[in-house]
């Protein structure tokens, strides 16, 4: 599931930023984003860190944004590669709340 936002990558970009996203270049497959950005999660269980990584690809009149929760790559590297306790819900639920909080008018897709 993917999320159609209605505003341009800088007002995105900032609105990540202001949420304690950074870049993710670094551990980027490059997948033809425009931006790549993730924010550090702590959970109460037997990993701990997690993280909610975006991708946004910028279409023109909108931006698309591919979001999902993950285990953090620099804590479990072979557990995150692998894909254990993926999840998009948190991610997608996290990043509807900052476009919201930034007054950034989006959609599922």
């Amino acid at each position: 599931m993917q999320l159609r936002v209605y505003g341009g990558l800088g007002e995105i970009h900032r609105a990540f930023g202001k949420a304690h996203f950074t870049g993710a270049w670094e551990l980027s497959y490059n997948l033809g984003e425009d931006l790549n950005m993730r924010r550090p999660e702590y959970e109460k269980d037997e990993y701990e860190w997690y993280q909610t990584h975006v991708r946004v690809y910028d279409r023109g009149q909108y931006c698309e944004i591919n979001v999902h929760y993950e285990l953090c790559p620099t804590e479990h590297p072979k557990d995150h590669i692998s894909e254990v306790n993926m999840n998009r819900e948190p991610g997608l639920q996290n990043t509807k709340d900052i476009l919201d909080e930034a007054g950034i008018e989006w959609e599922e897709v």
